[in-house]
């Protein structure tokens, strides 16, 4: 009795359980070719700015805001960070923890 098919001890046959997970294999791989066609659509869909920004016109406006705003914030704090340091009070606080760091 020597067949290509066994039991194992949980009652289900090899060539049942290989059919089950090639099925199973079979299922996931179309599933992540669906995917992967539907981001190559929304991919070329993004790529094309003229035409996003034709149909979104508020969207690239409320972003184009934002961006200016972030600049505009990173210079500011900048700018104000440059004056504090030149104030005495500063230098004064700055030299006296360096004295401290030495002694």
């Amino acid at each position: 009795m020597n067949t290509s098919t066994t039991t194992r001890g949980n009652g289900v046959r090899d060539d049942e359980q290989a059919m089950s997970a090639d099925g199973k294999a079979q299922v996931l791989k179309d599933m992540f070719s669906g995917t992967f066609q539907h981001l190559d659509e929304l991919w070329a869909t993004m790529t094309k700015i003229e035409r996003t920004a034709r149909k979104h016109p508020v969207a690239l406006i409320a972003t184009g805001s934002a961006v200016l705003l972030a600049v505009a914030s990173g210079i500011t704090v900048g700018v104000l960070e440059n004056r504090r340091r030149s104030t005495f009070a500063y230098k004064l606080a700055k030299s006296m923890k360096w004295a401290k760091d030495i002694f």
